[in-house]
């Protein structure tokens, strides 16, 4: 068998997203959407570095989490709307458990 096209795609980024949270009824429970600028700070294929790849990308937060006083707990759902870039259909996806304190 061939192994083209086959292997791991890293690809580290720093995203900046703004979020809308709302809190419901229930005070412990919060929902928040929202759009993210991702910017790509490394890429690589198969141990290669990736060419072409959009260093600016567009994309979409939606979460929920819990507020436990000035404790919070959140899973976060991170996905691309933008190719990877111009030769790619590859809109990478993330789940995130983010936590938080307030002070």
């Amino acid at each position: 068998g061939s192994d083209i096209g086959k292997g791991n795609l890293d690809n580290d980024e720093l995203d900046f997203p703004i979020l809308l949270q709302w809190n419901t009824p229930i005070k412990l429970l919060f929902v928040n959407i929202g759009p993210q600028a991702e910017f790509e700070l490394s890429c690589t294929a198969a141990d290669i570095d990736c060419v072409d790849t959009n260093s600016l990308r567009w994309g979409g937060v939606l979460g929920a989490g819990l507020n436990f006083g000035k404790i919070t707990a959140e899973l976060r759902y991170n996905g691309t709307w933008s190719d990877i870039s111009d030769v790619s259909s590859a809109k990478p996806r993330t789940i995130l458990l983010v936590g938080g304190g307030k002070f």
